[in-house]
């Protein structure tokens, strides 16, 4: 039985490190199952693996991408990949990145209408973001700013914020 317990605590461990990460360009091209990622001063080089397996050798396809050319969601997914792994995103890079908005992590709760509603960084306040739906329980990073207002959500009056888009 400790055999079982120390083999599924082994495969658990080797599978926490293999979550790829999808990033999306500002012309609205997805780059899929990005691995391994070499930040640069101006730009970033990855290998990404296509998800129908058709582009390159084996599904395997090595991009590089400038930083300008990612939306600032996915400059923030691509900051917390590198930092999983001991690297970071380039201070030229990242820095005018943090100060543009308030770089935040929200955790969903339930979408309603056209926002949703969720938690920030990890505490208890509850907070509406316009304009992002995703899925309850999913967990978001990006950047977003203040509106004017609340929003109404089961009798208690919630901070409105919008997802901030790229200039």
């Amino acid at each position: 039985m400790k055999k079982y317990f120390f083999l599924c605590a082994v495969l658990l461990c080797a599978a926490i490190p293999c979550r790829a990460l999808d990033l999306i360009l500002k012309n609205g091209e997805t780059l899929y199952n990005i691995t391994q990622v070499t930040p640069l001063f101006t730009r970033v080089h990855m290998v990404t693996h296509p998800p129908d397996g058709t582009d390159g050798d084996w599904g395997i396809m090595v991009r590089t991408v400038r930083y300008r050319d990612l939306m600032p969601q996915s400059l923030a997914d691509l900051q917390n990949y590198l930092l999983q792994r001991g690297q970071s995103l380039p201070a030229n890079v990242w820095n005018p990145l943090k100060e543009s908005g308030s770089l935040i992590t929200f955790h969903a709760v339930t979408p309603d209408r056209n926002g949703t509603v969720g938690y920030l960084n990890g505490t208890m306040q509850r907070v509406f973001i316009r304009g992002l739906l995703v899925p309850p329980g999913s967990i978001w990073h990006g950047l977003i700013e203040p509106e004017r207002g609340f929003y109404y959500f089961r009798g208690q009056a919630l901070a409105v914020f919008h997802v901030k888009t790229a200039e």
